[in-house]
């Protein structure tokens, strides 16, 4: 893993969280393989907070 500044680390959880809600826009419509890439981001942020 790269060494990042606390900055550069926010920016990019935060670009990725944006992106993630993003992708939940319309879930109720999502199919099994949105609602798993939606969930496999989710995991990952939550791997960020640990």
């Amino acid at each position: 893993m790269e060494k990042l500044s606390l900055s550069e680390n926010v920016k990019r959880f935060m670009d990725y969280a944006i992106d993630t809600v993003k992708a939940m826009d319309g879930a109720p419509e999502h199919s099994e393989e949105e609602k798993s890439g939606v969930l496999g981001k989710l995991s990952k942020l939550n791997g960020y907070l640990k």
